[in-house]
């Protein structure tokens, strides 16, 4: 209620994350209300992040009509054994299933998340989960780089995934350092 209170802020881009205690009737009485308010028209974006597994293809068509108008799955690793690991609780075929419910839900901008240095992961395992997601051509990707005791350091954006003619490459947007005195981006 206090975010609803707030109106006096400017607000272009909007973000939301939904986990699976999101309610429908939740999610349609805060989108609804900031729609009522006259700076709803100023927002050129409204994302929506969501976790696979917590959103079917009623709750996308749900947030399309409400005003949403960019997706972002976290799929974080396409690799069961990577995710089982990290203690996720989701498979890839579930994260890929969330993918195409957006896409059949009508979302064009869709953003997948993903989470490099997972326990267990391998080089090899980390080109697959990159191969597969390329080939989806998500309108998005995001990178998350794990350190060694798994604290995110960098997040690497790449816009686009792009077919050369002979493959699908992800052309980078740019790279934000998260450092002990905040992020740069570069």
């Amino acid at each position: 209620d206090r975010c609803l209170l707030e109106s006096e802020m400017v607000v272009e881009d909007l973000g939301l994350r939904a986990g699976v205690d999101h309610r429908d009737r939740q999610i349609e009485r805060l989108l609804g209300r900031l729609r009522e308010n006259d700076l709803w028209r100023e927002v050129e974006e409204c994302t929506f992040e969501c976790e696979p597994g917590t959103v079917d293809r009623e709750k996308y068509e749900l947030l399309r009509d409400l005003g949403v108008t960019r997706i972002s799955v976290g799929f974080q690793s396409l690799n069961d054994t990577v995710l089982r690991r990290s203690g996720r609780d989701l498979t890839a075929a579930a994260s890929v299933e969330a993918y195409d419910l957006a896409r059949a839900a009508g979302f064009q901008q869709i953003n997948v998340d993903l989470l490099a240095g997972l326990p267990g992961e391998t080089r090899s395992s980390w080109n697959r989960t990159v191969d597969e997601v390329i080939q989806l051509a998500p309108d998005c990707v995001t990178i998350y780089q794990l350190d060694d005791d798994f604290t995110p350091r960098r997040i690497v954006t790449a816009k686009r995934a792009v077919w050369t003619g002979e493959a699908w490459t992800l052309e980078e947007a740019e790279t934000t350092s998260i450092e002990p005195d905040g992020p740069r981006v570069t």
